[in-house]
Parts: C-alpha cells; sequence; structure tokens
C-alpha cells in the first residue's frame, strides 16, 4: 500500500506497527529535513501521527504548547499536530492553518483519528474491510489491501456524468469514501464516527475592504506559504491571482523565484503574459510548450487522478517543476474568493431566479454549457433515468439559504466545483511528479475575509475582482489588469483535432464504456463520423469525457491494473 504511494513521498519511507494498527508512510521532505521523518511520536511514544501536508501556522502553535510544557524532539510541522491534540483533543483541528491529511493513533484511548483540512486541500480515503478500516491518500492504494471489493458507483457515476465530477463522501469506487473536508473521524474498532470541525458561513456584509487591509492579508498568507526547507517556485499564468503571488513571493525569497508556465503553440498562449511579469519581478522563468501528442500521457494522467477526469494538463507544469523545485504556489481559489469568472457571473447576475429549483438548474446550466443538447442519446442503458437528479439534489442546499442569489453562486462554486473537482486535480497531477502545491489563496484568513464580503466589492461594470486589482493596483504591472480572463489550456477544439479523435476511434466503439452499457456506440460513430468543426465542440467535449471514463475503468476494472505509469498500450 505504502509502495504504490511513493511518488507522493519519495525521499523516505516510515512505518508503524503494533497488535492493533498498521501505519505506513512515504515522505516528500519539504520542513525540517533531517529531524522531520515519520512517524512521529508524543514525549512518551503513546501517541503517533503519519501526516500529509504543511500546517503553516506551526510555529506559533508551537510556542504556545512549549509555554504549556510540550517537549519537542523535531523542528517538523508534523510533532505539532500531537502536542496539540494532548493538549486541546479534537478541538485543535480548528486552530490549523494549512493544508493536511493526517492519522493520529492515541494507544491509551485505543482510538485512531483520521482528518482533513478545512477545504479539503489534501486527500484522504477510507473503507472497511471484515471489521478493519483501511485508509490512505489514494484510492489505488486502498486498493493494494486484500479484500477490497473493486465496483463501480452508479451513483458516482451519475454524477460524473452530470458534474464531471464527484461531491461529499462518495468515489466512482463502492464502498470506498472520502473524509469529507473540515472533517475528523474517530476509529476505535467498533465503529467510524465522522464529525465536522468547521463549515465554511459566509457572512457578506463588507462593501468595500481598505486596500491595504486585503493587500495585507494577501501577503501575509503568501509569507506562511513561503515557509520551506527547500526551494520555493510559482505557477505562472499572466493572470492576476498568479501575479499577485509572484509580486509578494519576491519580496519573502532571498534568490530570484523560479516561475513555471505552459504554452500550447497556440495565439491564445499566456506564455508571453507570463514571461513579462516574471521579467518584471526579477524571477527565473522556465515555460514547455506542448504542441503535440497532447494525450499521449493520458492513461497515466487517470492512473494518478484515480478518477476519470479530461483536462489534466497541469500534470505537464508540474513535471517542468519538478526539474528546479519541490514546491510550489498555484493561484487556484482567486475566482472562486474574487468572483473571477466574469463571462458566467454576467450570465447568472442578469437573471437572478427566486425559485430554488431555477437557481440550481440556472447553475447548471452555466457549469456544463458542453453537454449536447441531445444529451439522452449519449448514455446506453445501463444509465439510470435522471441522472441530473443527484447533482440537483447536492447542490440545493447551496441555493436554499438567505443569502442573496449572487453570494449563493460564490459560495457553490468554491465549496463544491472548487473543493471536489479543482483540488483533486491540482493535488494528484503535482504529485504525480513528487511535487507539492500550496495555495495560498485557501489561507483560513484570507478564505474569512473574502466571504466576509459582498459580491457587489467584488464584481463591478461587468468584471469581477473589483477588490482585488484595486488593493493590487501599485503591486503588479499594468499589462495585467488590461489582459482578458483565460482559462487553463488550448481551446478544446485545437486539441480535438490533433489527436482525441484519433484515440476515440480506437478505444471507444468496442470499449468497456459500450459493453458495460454506459454509452451508446450508435452515438459515438455519429460523431466520429462527421466531419471536425467547431461546431461539434460540445459532442468532443462528452466524447473526451467518454474516453476517460473508458481509460479509468480500463485501468481499474481490469483483472490486472497496472501498476505505475500505464500507456495507452499497457490498457
Amino acid at each position: 500500500m505504502t509502495d504504490i504511494l511513493r511518488h507522493r513521498g519519495p525521499d523516505d519511507l516510515g512505518f508503524y506497527i503494533d497488535d492493533h494498527v498498521m501505519l505506513g508512510q512515504c515522505r516528500l521532505s519539504i520542513i525540517d529535513l533531517k529531524t522531520g521523518k515519520q512517524p512521529i511520536y508524543n514525549e512518551d511514544e503513546t501517541i503517533v501521527v503519519l501526516y500529509n501536508g504543511e500546517i503553516y501556522n506551526f510555529r506559533e502553535l508551537r510556542r504556545d504548547l512549549e509555554a504549556k510544557g510540550h517537549r519537542f524532539s523535531t523542528n517538523s510541522d508534523t510533532e505539532v499536530t500531537i502536542h496539540a491534540y494532548e493538549q486541546y483533543g479534537l478541538k485543535s483541528f480548528e486552530m490549523f492553518n494549512g493544508m493536511f491529511a493526517l492519522a493520529m493513533y492515541d494507544s491509551k484511548a485505543r482510538r485512531l483519528i483520521l482528518a482533513r483540512d478545512r477545504q479539503g486541500i489534501k486527500p484522504l480515503y477510507y473503507t472497511r474491510v471484515d471489521g478493519k478500516l483501511v485508509f490512505a491518500s489514494e484510492i489505488k492504494s486502498i486498493l493494494k489491501y486484500p479484500g477490497v471489493r473493486r465496483e463501480l458507483d452508479k451513483d458516482a457515476l451519475a454524477y460524473f456524468l452530470s458534474l464531471r465530477y464527484v461531491p461529499l463522501s462518495s468515489t466512482m469506487f463502492t464502498g470506498i469514501k472520502k473524509i469529507l473536508p473540515g472533517h475528523y473521524a474517530v476509529f476505535d474498532g467498533s465503529g467510524l464516527v465522522e464529525n465536522e470541525y468547521w463549515t465554511l458561513q459566509p457572512e457578506p456584509k463588507l462593501e468595500s475592504v481598505p486596500d491595504n487591509e486585503l493587500k495585507n492579508v494577501l501577503s501575509r498568507s503568501v509569507e506562511r506559504h513561503m515557509i520551506s526547507d527547500v526551494p520555493v517556485g510559482v505557477y505562472l499564468s499572466g493572470g492576476i491571482d498568479s501575479a499577485s503571488i509572484v509580486a509578494f513571493a519576491s519580496k519573502f525569497s532571498d534568490k530570484p523565484l523560479n516561475t513555471f508556465c505552459m504554452g500550447f503553440g497556440e495565439q491564445s498562449d499566456e506564455l508571453q503574459d507570463a514571461k513579462a511579469i516574471a521579467n518584471h519581478f526579477g524571477c527565473n522563468h522556465h515555460e514547455t510548450v506542448v504542441k503535440e501528442n497532447l494525450l499521449e500521457a493520458f492513461p497515466d494522467m487517470i492512473w494518478h487522478m484515480d478518477f476519470p477526469k479530461r483536462n489534466l494538463y497541469p500534470y505537464y507544469l508540474a513535471k517542468l517543476a519538478r526539474r528546479h523545485v519541490k514546491v510550489v504556489l498555484s493561484g487556484l481559489g482567486g475566482d472562486e474568493l474574487f468572483a473571477g469568472y466574469d463571462f458566467r457571473y454576467r450570465a447568472l447576475d442578469s437573471k437572478r431566479p427566486t425559485n430554488i429549483v431555477e437557481r440550481v438548474q440556472l447553475y447548471l446550466s452555466t457549469q456544463a454549457r458542453d453537454v449536447p443538447p441531445d444529451q439522452d442519446d449519449v448514455y446506453g442503458k445501463s444509465i439510470p433515468e435522471g441522472i441530473h437528479h443527484r447533482s440537483q439534489e447536492f447542490l440545493t442546499p447551496f441555493f436554499s439559504n438567505s443569502l442573496p442569489y449572487m453570494e449563493q453562486v460564490l459560495l457553490a462554486d468554491f465549496d463544491a466545483k472548487m473543493t471536489y473537482d479543482f483540488l483533486p486535480v491540482d493535488d494528484a497531477t503535482s504529485m504525480a511528479h513528487s511535487v507539492e502545491t500550496r495555495v495560498p489563496f485557501l489561507d483560513n484568513e484570507l478564505v474569512d475575509l473574502a466571504f466576509a464580503m459582498t459580491f457587489s466589492s467584488k464584481f463591478k461594470d461587468g468584471m469581477g475582482k473589483a477588490s482585488l486589482r484595486h488593493a493590487l493596483s501599485s503591486e503588479l504591472p499594468r499589462s495585467v489588469f488590461e489582459k482578458k480572463k483565460q482559462g487553463f489550456g488550448p481551446s478544446p477544439f485545437e486539441v480535438y483535432k490533433r489527436e482525441l479523435r484519433n484515440y476515440a476511434e480506437e478505444y471507444l466503439p468496442k470499449g468497456s464504456c459500450v459493453s458495460l452499457g454506459l454509452i451508446n456506440p450508435d452515438w459515438i460513430r455519429g460523431v466520429l463520423s462527421k466531419s471536425i468543426s467547431p461546431d461539434l465542440n460540445p459532442e468532443y467535449n462528452k466524447i473526451w469525457d467518454c474516453l476517460a471514463l473508458e481509460v479509468f475503468l480500463r485501468l481499474y476494472f481490469n483483472d490486472s491494473p497496472p501498476q505505475t505509469s500505464p500507456t495507452w498500450d499497457s490498457i
């Protein structure tokens, strides 16, 4: 189980075994390179912890704990989690500002505690086998445990087909669940009890925030996220979010920052914008341009995801970054916190439906604009009717509170789309290359401030990030504020034109999706028989989803799933 996760931690291995518990950890050494080896124990070795992530306020917590008499044997942030638990019990998780998934075994109480950070930046999965609790950072590790069933969860499949992600505790595997973000779970051998220690509760009352306050909160977040005993870099796209991180990170680095950008040989690339920003701040800038064979590593991408997903190009960016650093800062979260999706928000803000059902349906329509209008023709006989019902049911609570409509939209984007879609991609694609991605916009202090601000303070004159733009006007080059919003990656049509069609023709018509009755072969043949044109983008987006599902099924539900680095030939 540990060996198959070595990409997450190639630097060291650690184990704890007694009559009741077996724990294994592979370490990516970031903080306290010499004495931070895991597992880590308390003073009398009655409590042991394994941990993935970083606690950015660990130094402040350590000072408090030392003042209360706790003795530390390392300089790592990991050890703080044990002493905080000794001092404050299960309430200690509320104190952590960071990203983490941890397993802590209290031998006196004979209980195991699993916990995840507030936003769910770090993954943690579990299942039950013959009364035992089996858990890991990735599902592929759990599947190595004897007796774990590999069975496709049809409800999760419905989520995937409707949302392109699986929310809440579900996974694509029946019986394998996620520990929810902001939750901890206690297992004492008889049962697993999961509890929530934090949930996002927006109170948008601030119509404006002083520029210095917003700038200082972001600056403090970046400074916290720079804590490391190894070099730190930044993913730089050329937009406001990543540029602001570069601006502040440059101030806290005693050497030129390493920055990384990816392009596809298209005129719409952000390479020139990113290079200009990197030059402005004196960074060591690195680029990778992928003009062909974009999908060559697609099976390996899906293997690292444990999930079918189409756009996984951050995989190539992490591969570039790993040649230079172990840690990168990402601008993820800026759009969700500060209303950065201009086109969607203009469309949603102009309609403002009052009925909850209509609000959910409108929101869904802007999330999945690529779904073909004749979607019922896409799916096979094994797909239950009403696949969108579960998605509507999942999203309804976001639109059933007393918040104004656009505040509800921001909440759903942040607590649903970002948490269950964007963050897993960031983690899996970076960890595929043993790179730790940190997300300064998801710092506790910054998240709390952002959700105390009103939508109208962030979105003005049809443009998002109004407050952020104003606060950062003196920090960033003017060109950053003049460029249009771009999503990550090339236009889908260009990808299809190059490769997707060939792979789809080879793998879909007689593949698992068809044989299991999930996808209608007539629909596949109909789409692939047409001449490629931009009008077919929605259909080809769906073809890409189907190809991702096909690769996933072949990887995980064949008799002998590949162990590492699968290729098209191996599936």
